[in-house]
């Protein structure tokens, strides 16, 4: 049995990080508390985490190998998982090939680089609605979230109340006042604005 174990700690330690050109740490087995039988390795690429984990299964010399890469709560559908179960009484090149092919570590790096690419995007979508939303408070001091929606008052005893309801994505506004002058005045600048950006 520890044969087994070191065989596979082997072909993970130096063939598989060798092929793909990262690499695999071995995970100390007092961490996951899965008896002896049990590897896990685990390893980080710009940013991306990923884990290959064995569960071998000496009565019928088996071994169920599994591998996740990313975040499932934040990755979306580019979060990869899949499990296999193979023979370990297989040659060690057999058993090399099941984790490249079988598993899908060979396109690892492939994974990793869709994973970057919708973080990269998740994280701009982010910084311009943080930005808009700056803006938004120079103009409107108190504006606060709630829920879905941005809210902020003026109030004063010339101008009367005036609210603003904001989406979350500043793609609508319902503006209520008690004031109808100013309401009118609100309309004639949108007007003005929608034309000059029109041009």
């Amino acid at each position: 049995m520890k044969s087994e174990l070191l065989k596979i700690k082997d072909l993970v330690s130096n063939e598989v990080n060798k092929k793909i050109g990262l690499r695999f740490n071995l995970e100390n087995n007092e961490i996951h508390f899965k008896g002896d039988n049990f590897l896990r390795f685990r390893g980080r690429s710009q940013g991306v985490e990923f884990s290959l984990s064995f569960d071998i299964m000496p009565n019928n010399r088996k071994s169920e190998a599994y591998f996740c890469l990313g975040d499932y709560r934040s990755d979306g559908n580019q979060y990869f998982s899949k499990r296999i179960n193979f023979s370990i009484s297989k040659s060690e090149k057999a058993i090399l090939k099941d984790i490249l092919d079988r598993l899908d570590i060979g396109s690892i790096n492939e994974r990793i680089s869709l994973i970057v690419s919708r973080r990269k995007e998740i994280q701009d979508r982010k910084d311009i609605e943080e930005a808009k939303t700056a803006l938004l408070r120079k103009a409107l001091p108190n504006l606060m979230k709630y829920s879905n929606q941005y809210r902020a008052i003026l109030d004063n005893k010339k101008n009367g109340r005036v609210r603003f309801l904001i989406s979350e994505f500043k793609t609508d506004v319902e503006i209520t006042s008690n004031n109808a002058d100013f309401i009118m005045r609100v309309c004639a600048a949108a007007a003005r604005i929608y034309d000059e950006m029109a041009k």
